[in-house]
Formats: C-alpha cells, sequence, structure tokens
C-alpha cells in the first residue's frame, strides 16, 4: 500500500531529529491500528535491523494523519528488535509484536515526548 503524502512532513520531522543524533529513523504507520487491538502490523519488527537505527511506530486514531491525532507513538533501537514481546496468536500467522506488552521506555503519547525522551542528557 502506498504512503500517505500527509504522513511525509511527520516522517521527515522525525528522520531530522534523529539524523542529528547520528542515526537513522524507519517511520512506519497505521490508521486503523484500534481495530487490531495489541497486534502490531508485520513490519514492526525489522527484517533485518540496524544497529544504527530506529524504529517509529505512529499509531494515528483514525484516517486523519495529524501530529495531534497520534495515540501513541511506539519508537525502540532495532538493536533489540529481537527482545520485543511477541504476539502467541496472530490473526494472519505472521510474527507480530504484542504492543501491550512493549517495554514502558519504548512507548510514548506524542512525539514531544519521544524527542524529549531521546535527547542527549547534558552532565550535571
Amino acid at each position: 500500500m502506498p504512503s500517505d503524502p500527509r504522513v511525509e512532513p511527520l516522517r521527515s520531522e522525525i528522520r531530522d531529529f534523529f539524523e542529528a543524533l547520528g542515526l537513522e529513523a524507519r517511520v512506519i504507520y497505521r490508521t486503523c491500528q484500534e481495530a487490531f487491538g495489541v497486534e502490531s502490523p508485520d513490519n514492526l519488527k525489522p527484517g533485518k535491523p540496524r544497529r544504527t537505527r530506529v524504529t517509529v511506530f505512529l499509531d494515528f486514531a483514525n484516517d486523519d494523519i495529524r501530529r495531534d491525532n497520534l495515540r501513541a507513538v511506539y519508537a525502540f533501537p532495532e538493536a533489540v528488535a529481537e527482545a520485543l514481546p511477541m504476539l502467541a496468536n496472530p490473526r494472519l500467522g505472521s510474527p507480530k509484536v504484542e504492543l501491550a506488552r512493549m517495554p514502558p521506555r519504548f512507548v510514548f503519547a506524542n512525539l514531544e515526548e519521544l524527542y524529549e525522551s531521546w535527547r542527549p542528557r547534558s552532565p550535571s
């Protein structure tokens, strides 16, 4: 399914943020996550994780793709992808992450929370 052009400004913003930290960002999204409950998109867990890349999943409340319409943001370094909690019985049989069991450090209410969590801390 082709990407909706309305998501591109957010993708670009997120990629720019992580690029400034010396990391790549793979940004995916879903506008119907609520219908899937705790079952992630099948591409949330990267097939070929990269040590210097972060996966960011934008969960929109509906098909209104706007920053203030996010239900949640999930972001994790791909180096930990193998340790993500997997769903025991996914709908279509392909492995899926169980979003309800995602470690809290990878779940954010919005992009501002995500950015604040990833910003380098200055020494006190």
